[in-house]
Parts: C-alpha cells; sequence; structure tokens
C-alpha cells in the first residue's frame, strides 16, 4: 500500500473515523504559564482574564517515564469500513477559540492533545472575535514547548511545523501511542517557518518525529519555485543540526482547488522536494496523490474552501501519518 500513496496509484478510500474517547489519561505538566521570554509580550491583556475551568479525569495519569506501546505494524491494506458517523463533540471553530482552548489548557496544566475536544468549553465559547495575532500564537507554541519538556519523561513525542492546515489538525485524530506537539501558525511561509526555528522554539524538547508541510502561502504569495525549494532545503539542515536523533519528515504541498495554484506547478514542486529530502537524508511522505482527483485538483469532500481541510481530509491525512510503511519509505539511518 505504501507504494500506492508514493507512486500515483488509484487513491483508497476515506478511513474510518476514530470514535473519540473521552477518557483518554490527562498528562500533567505541573506547568505555570509565562510571558514569551523573546517578546515578553503576555497572551492576552490582564483586563482579559481567561476562566481557568479544571478538568477532573476520571483515571490516574500514566507516569512521566511511561513507554506507550507500539503502534501495530499493518502487514497488508485493508480498505477501511463504511464510517459509522458518531455525533460530533463541539470544537473551537475559529482562530480565537482554539487558541482560548489552549491557553486555557496550558494554565491547567494539561497537554491540549490529550483532552476531549469540547474542554474548556466555557472558556473558548466567550473568546474574543478578533484574530489572534501572531505574536500571541508564537508566545502560546513557546509555552506549550515548554511545559512538554518538562513533562515529556520517556515519552516519545511527535512536533507537527507548518501553517494553517498543520495548526487546525484535530488532536483527536492524532494517535494515542505517543505524545503531540502542534507548532503550526495560521498564514505562515516557508522564510517565516525557518525563522522560528532557528530561534529553536521547541528546542527543549526531545522529539522522535517532527512532521513538516509548508509551501502553500508561498505559492498564494507569489514565491517562486526556485525560493521555496531552497527554503525547504534550509528547513531541513536546521532541523538535522537542532535535533539529530529525530526522523524528519518532509510532507508535500497538498493540492487546491484554485486556479491560481495548478496542479502541474505542484507536481513539479513535490517531485524537487522528493529529489531534495534525498539529498539530504531525511523522509518524504507523499500525499498529494491521495488528496487529488481526477481534475488535478483537491478532492471536494477533503476541504472546507478550496484549500482548508475538512475532517473527512484530516481523517485521510490522519490515517496515512498512522501507516509505518509510510514513514519508512524514504528514510535514510544516518551514516
Amino acid at each position: 500500500m505504501a507504494a500506492a500513496v508514493l507512486n500515483g496509484s488509484p487513491t483508497p478510500p476515506p478511513p474510518t473515523l476514530p470514535t473519540i474517547d473521552s477518557q483518554t489519561p490527562i498528562l500533567k505538566t505541573n506547568f505555570s504559564p509565562e510571558t514569551s521570554p523573546r517578546t515578553q509580550t503576555p497572551l492576552f491583556p490582564e483586563s482579559t482574564p481567561i476562566p481557568q475551568a479544571p478538568i477532573t479525569p476520571e483515571f490516574s495519569p500514566p507516569p512521566l517515564n511511561f513507554t506507550p506501546a507500539p503502534a501495530p505494524i499493518q502487514q497488508t491494506y485493508q480498505p477501511p469500513a463504511i464510517p459509522t458517523y458518531l455525533p460530533e463533540l463541539p470544537r473551537p471553530k475559529t482562530g480565537s477559540q482554539l487558541l482560548s482552548q489552549r491557553v486555557a489548557a496550558l494554565q491547567a496544566g494539561v497537554t491540549y492533545t490529550r483532552i476531549p475536544t469540547d474542554s474548556f468549553m466555557e472558556s473558548w465559547q466567550q473568546a474574543d472575535l478578533r484574530d489572534p495575532t501572531y505574536d500571541q500564537w508564537q508566545s502560546l507554541l513557546i509555552q506549550e514547548a515548554k511545559a512538554l519538556a518538562y513533562g515529556q519523561g520517556n515519552n516519545s513525542l511527535s512536533v507537527i511545523v507548518g501553517d494553517s492546515l498543520s495548526m487546525w489538525f484535530p488532536a483527536d485524530k492524532l494517535s494515542k501511542n505517543n505524545l503531540w506537539l502542534n507548532q503550526g501558525i495560521s498564514g505562515e511561509n516557508t522564510t517565516q517557518i525557518l525563522r522560528r526555528l532557528k530561534y529553536r522554539d521547541f528546542a527543549q524538547t526531545k522529539p522522535t518525529r517532527i512532521y513538516v508541510m509548508a509551501g502553500v502561502n508561498d505559492l498564494r504569495q507569489g514565491a517562486s519555485d526556485q525560493t521555496i525549494l531552497a527554503t525547504h532545503r534550509q528547513i531541513m539542515r536546521q532541523l538535522q543540526r537542532d535535533y539529530p536523533q529525530s526522523q524528519i519528515i518532509v510532507q508535500s504541498i497538498l493540492p487546491t482547488r484554485f486556479a491560481s495554484i495548478p496542479d502541474r506547478r505542484l507536481r513539479y514542486l513535490n517531485q524537487q522536494l522528493e529529489i531534495i529530502t534525498a539529498q539530504e537524508r531525511v523522509s518524504f511522505l507523499n500525499l498529494y496523490n491521495v488528496f487529488l482527483n481526477q481534475e488535478g485538483q483537491l478532492r471536494r469532500e477533503l476541504t472546507t474552501d478550496g484549500i482548508h481541510l475538512s475532517m473527512a481530509g484530516y481523517d485521510l491525512w490522519s490515517w496515512a501519518i498512522n501507516q509505518p510503511e509510510f514513514e519508512l519509505r524514504n528514510h535514510v539511518e544516518p551514516s
């Protein structure tokens, strides 16, 4: 099945929606939030307090030296069953709601990727309608990384780096076999991502894997192919310098439904990215073909607006990154 995704064979049907498990133990970090050491910008002004709705888990949290069971390796591909759609728990719908939920989780000393989607609803339903600033997002990501580093212990950690596609990756669609840190910021291009990596915003953590997806905002902003590819190469090298023990997984740029971003250009960029990842000795995960329809566009059921993903789109992405053979397809062990 790995070859099908990587070589453009017929697209598999979307996977079954995962059952939302509200009983997932919550990782306690005992971390007190603070302002960003770089910007000294508070997440919210003092006049806008964030309610601290506590979460009481029904089970004791795992010890910090707990080692998750490895994910089972799927030997042969079995087509996903027809999904049974369960009622969706409420979840943040706007950037301000998502930021408010994550701030509330941080203040409560829990990792937001380990909590039910409706957690701290009283906080985020009352969130300011204005979009959060870039500095607010960056400050939050730094603090989340500090908290995760404090409470990681011997647990495996995966980090997501990217733009709004990554930022909105639903926490309940991430594997429960390890911890996750989402370092995506809406609107970022590859140059901005590289700048954050040079600041080493999550350098205190010990990632097992780092997933990178970037480039669509560069295309929308008029960047040249050469600039996009050159910056990707710098991102790979920066991550390898800072996290030599981590597996770096560069993901292809996804298709869109915008005529201004044609299929032929995206195919060229992804072909070149695959070549560059081989040269830089990092992994490449080609998601492009499984998101594509016969007209060379992002499949309609996988998107909300022609570029951002629907829940079905995230189901497919989640399914792909949890296939061990995909992650290891082009991974080259250090010499």
